[in-house]
Parts: structure tokens; C-alpha cells; sequence
């Protein structure tokens, strides 16, 4: 299976260009089939998978089959700040948040750091900049080896970018659009990703 390299010019992240995603479809009670899937994927040359705070039992179930597996081997990419459920208006992009979730996630995920941590969704209201002090700030502590964003609009996108080069943070290295062949998305009008980021 092809692989990518991702860099910020300290460390390397080697992953395959095909991730295995996850949702609410993963249950605890399911293993024997889980463990079919994730063994399949793996055999098949795959070593990333990527799942979120907010999908259910989700982390739970790649941390139960992580625990028998070589965990340097494999990239895990999480999301944090989703909106809770029942409360899906109320957003939750913060520095505070951020750290609280990814908290819960390593407990879950049974592991000491996360490859990639992304902000699940945006809060235009929030200046970026907070947000990536604390980005950064886990990657100094040793939680997090690279940063991103999810369903960000590609001028907040810049906007982090620009902000983590003026003030000598780590670089935001990833970005998870919400592309649909189903449906169009909506953006801010601006269709070309920034250099830094092609």
C-alpha cells in the first residue's frame, strides 16, 4: 500500500494513503468482527486509522485492539471540540476542551500519545490563536506529534497556518475537508489550498 510522509522539519510520519476511518459502527460487543476488519486492513499493508472523541465507543475499540498490537507500528488520528450530542448547537472549540478530550481519548485509546490530533469542527467566533498555543503546547508535552483541522474553511485554515510561522509554533501540518460526491459543500469561495499545504 502507497504511504505519504508528513513532516513539521523535526519529526517524520509515515502513513499509508489509505486510512481506516470509524464511527459509531465499532461496539466493544462486535470484537470478533473488529478484529477481522482491523487484522484485513493491516494485512493489506494499511497502518492508520483514524476515529474521533465523539464517535461513541469508537476509540475504545481501536485502543482494545491496539493493546495487543505493536502501538509504534500504527498512526491513530483523533478529533476533538465536537459539539456534545443533544447539544449539537453549542460549540465547544476551545483550548480547555481540547485538552479535556484528548484526555479521554488516550484513556480510551490506551496509549500515552496520539500521531495526529484534529479539531473536529470550527468556532469563527474563536480567534485561532489560542487554539494553536495549546496545539502546540500538547506537542512540547509530548501527547500530540502533529496537528490539523477538520471542516475548517480554507481562510481559517490560512489564518492558523499563518499564525503558528509568525510565532514560532509547531506547524499545522493536516487538513480533513468534508468533501461529499453526494452532496456539494458549501464554502467560503475560495477554492486553492494555500502552497504549504499542496
Amino acid at each position: 500500500m502507497k504511504e505519504i510522509t508528513v513532516t513539521d522539519g523535526q519529526q517524520k510520519l509515515s502513513m499509508t494513503q489509505i486510512v481506516l476511518g470509524s464511527s459509531d459502527y465499532l461496539k466493544l460487543d462486535n470484537m470478533p468482527k473488529v478484529n477481522h476488519m482491523f487484522d484485513l486492513y493491516v494485512e493489506l499493508g494499511g497502518n492508520t486509522f483514524d476515529t474521533a472523541r465523539h464517535y461513541r465507543d469508537a476509540e475504545s475499540v481501536i485502543g482494545d485492539w491496539m493493546s495487543r498490537h505493536d502501538r509504534k507500528a500504527f498512526n491513530i488520528i483523533t478529533k476533538c471540540c465536537h459539539p456534545k450530542r443533544g447539544a449539537l448547537d453549542v460549540p465547544r472549540v476551545s483550548p480547555e476542551n481540547m485538552r479535556a478530550d484528548l484526555t479521554e481519548s488516550l484513556q480510551h485509546l490506551q496509549t500515552e500519545y496520539v500521531d495526529v490530533l484534529l479539531l473536529h469542527r470550527d468556532d469563527p467566533t474563536k480567534p485561532v490563536g489560542p487554539l494553536m498555543e495549546a496545539f502546540s503546547a500538547l506537542v512540547d508535552e509530548g501527547k500530540v506529534r502533529f496537528f490539523g483541522v477538520s471542516n475548517w474553511t480554507l481562510s481559517r485554515v490560512q489564518e492558523a497556518i499563518s499564525y503558528c510561522r509568525e510565532h514560532g509554533l509547531h506547524p499545522l501540518s493536516f487538513n480533513s475537508p468534508n468533501f461529499s460526491l453526494a452532496s456539494v459543500n458549501q464554502h467560503d469561495g475560495t477554492t486553492a489550498l494555500p502552497q504549504t499545504m499542496r
